[in-house]
Formats: structure tokens, C-alpha cells, sequence
């Protein structure tokens, strides 16, 4: 008998990690120490712990966190990281250097295939 993925996950996958007790806690902030940990590591400054129902987030820019309804846009993230300062850095920040740097990487070829 074929089942589909749902069914599979739902009838084989899920009962054998919950019977050798490997299912997530319920409790949303379990992991977020670990979480906030390689947030410092890795120098970002927002962390989100969930159990599916409950959204918590942690802020390291303030050291402090609290329950929220849904999860910040990107634009609202990039308005809190950057709303402190100046304009050209925020510029700079999100210029698109790649791009920039690909134009010029392919005028140089020109240029020397021209020469």
C-alpha cells in the first residue's frame, strides 16, 4: 500500500520519533539560550523560538524579548538594524556591490578583448 507524504509522515514518521521521545518541547522558549548563543557567534540580532502556536522574539541589539503576534517583515527588520543611522550607510548597506562588480568585471573583458 502507497501512502502520500502527509500520510506517511503523519501514520510512520511522527508516532516512531514521538515513541523515542524526539518531538519538540511545547514550550516555545526551550532552545532559545542555545539559539540566542550562535546568534551572538554568528553576530545577528533578532531570534525567533516557536512551538507553532506561540511566536517569541529575542532582541541582542536589547537584550530582551517578548511573545509577538507574527513574525517582522523584512522591510521592518532593515527599519529596526538600520533606523539609527545615517544615510549613506544604510546606503552602502544595501547597494548592490555584486552587481557593480559583475558590470565592471565585464567592461574589463571587453575592454581587453577590443585591445
Amino acid at each position: 500500500m502507497t501512502h502520500s507524504e502527509s500520510d506517511t509522515r503523519s501514520k510512520l514518521i511522527d508516532p516512531s520519533i514521538k515513541d523515542s521521545g524526539w518531538l519538540e518541547s511545547k514550550d516555545p522558549l526551550d532552545g532559545l539560550q542555545q539559539s540566542i548563543n550562535y546568534a551572538q557567534r554568528l553576530k545577528i540580532d533578532f531570534v525567533y523560538a516557536t512551538n507553532g502556536h506561540k511566536i517569541y522574539e529575542h532582541s541582542l541589539l536589547e537584550g530582551k524579548g517578548s511573545f509577538i503576534e507574527n513574525y517582522p517583515t523584512l522591510d521592518e527588520l532593515f527599519e529596526r538594524k538600520y533606523s539609527n543611522q545615517t544615510l549613506k550607510v544604510k546606503d552602502v548597506s544595501t547597494y548592490p556591490f555584486h552587481i557593480e562588480g559583475l558590470k565592471a568585471s565585464i567592461l574589463n573583458q571587453a575592454f581587453r578583448e577590443k585591445v
